[in-house]
């Protein structure tokens, strides 16, 4: 059922966007020409403090729970010195502060790898495709920790596995 209160409060609206009164709309007899189109590529700037890594490193997230200690493995996605993301299995995100386990690779065949401790704090975890991307932020290293992390992703920019926002 039409409402004619409605109808006119339409077009009232549609002659008013389209910059018409009443009268100018009866005088013209051709329909109204479409809007211009304007269409700009606005530059994005890389507000990130550190350079990102794509890197496939193995890792655990262990923290506080409901009944003790709980641990969750997974791979880091992307890292960079103030932070990384990871895919993991299940949809974990804590509140409070989380221990990240980054086992960085060896250089050399036959040596064990590193494992860091770091301190983080969850940013973000979204569903992407099958896993859970958790985004996590670096609060506190352990001794030495970070200058070894610091020293493997100068090495992995010399490989050119360093990437920026573009």
């Amino acid at each position: 059922m039409k409402n004619p209160d409605v109808d006119q409060a339409v077009e009232d609206s549609l002659r008013i966007l389209q910059g018409l009164n009443k009268e100018e709309q009866e005088l013209s007899s051709a329909p109204p020409s479409p809007l211009p189109f304007f269409s700009a590529k606005l530059p994005r700037t890389n507000v990130r403090a550190h350079k990102r890594y794509l890197v496939k490193w193995r890792m655990a997230i262990v923290y506080e729970g409901g009944n003790g200690k709980k641990t969750f493995h997974g791979r880091v996605n992307d890292i960079s010195l103030g932070g990384l993301s990871i895919h993991c299995d299940h949809n974990v995100f804590y509140e409070g502060k989380v221990i990240l386990l980054l086992a960085l690779p060896p250089l050399n065949a036959g040596t064990r790898e590193k494992i860091l401790e770091i301190s983080c704090r969850m940013n973000y975890t979204i569903l992407s495709q099958q896993l859970f991307r958790i985004g996590l932020e670096f609060l506190e290293f352990r001794k030495g920790d970070k200058k070894l992390l610091e020293e493997r992703l100068e090495i992995s920019n010399a490989g050119g596995m360093a990437y920026m926002d573009v």
